[in-house]
């Protein structure tokens, strides 16, 4: 059909090409055994089963609403597409679910040691905007995830910042620092000006796309449990 994608392999310059592992992981593989021990018998049309033995489906006239469930050799082009859609939709539902069990062990782990994380990124992308904010793009190997950094400002009242903010602070010997200001330089830079703790000292951090930046991550006091990342 028009709207499929080609089968064709550059690479291997195959005309058509599929690839497949152990089917006791995915059930996409077993759908590919079905159709290569098919062809190996010469089966070159889906079937069902039934009572009677094994019936050969035309797939270009088949009726769905006819045979609502039935079993068969291998699945047809039609319930092969609809199997795949729900496959694929599992393996992206998977590992969202795994992602946000990594975040809420990790935080968990933060919380009983009463710390927190630091550690150093990578800038991928410097975003300077009016409606969503100032940030900064960092991918952080030891998360294996990009995370955005959102720039704020010191204010003169800390902790009320970090209330608003929903940081776990429950026994943490620790204090968050922000950047006095930052500016702009182009669309690659960025220069961030920052205060001592004491406030009587001040230093530039120049940032640019590949950089590689200081990070502290702090879990917060959210439900789902999460974490804030913060440039040091």
């Amino acid at each position: 059909e028009d709207d499929e994608p080609n089968p064709h392999h550059f690479a291997l310059n195959f005309d058509y090409y599929t690839h497949f592992t152990s089917p006791i992981r995915r059930y996409p593989d077993v759908m590919v055994h079905r159709v290569l021990h098919a062809l190996l018998e010469h089966r070159l049309k889906p079937s069902e089963r039934g009572e009677s033995g094994e019936t050969e489906v035309d797939d270009e006239n088949e009726d769905e609403d006819e045979n609502p469930s039935p079993t068969r050799y291998f699945q047809s082009r039609k319930k092969a597409k609809e199997q795949v859609k729900i496959c694929n939709t599992k393996k992206v539902n998977s590992r969202r679910c795994q992602e946000q069990l990594d975040r809420a062990v990790f935080c968990i782990f933060l919380r009983s040691m009463k710390t927190w994380f630091y550690t150093v990124g990578s800038v991928l992308s410097l975003n300077h905007s009016a409606r969503d904010g100032d940030g900064i793009s960092i991918y952080c190997s030891q998360l294996g995830r990009e995370s955005k950094v959102a720039l704020r400002s010191d204010p003169e009242d800390e902790e009320s910042n970090e209330s608003k903010l929903e940081l776990f602070m429950n026994g943490v010997d620790d204090q968050l620092m922000l950047p006095k200001n930052w500016e702009w330089q182009g669309r690659g830079g960025i220069q961030i000006t920052w205060k001592s703790p004491d406030g009587s000292e001040e230093y530039i951090q120049k940032l640019q796309m590949l950089s590689c930046a200081p990070i502290v991550i702090i879990p917060t006091n959210t439900v789902p449990i999460d974490y804030a990342m913060f440039l040091v």
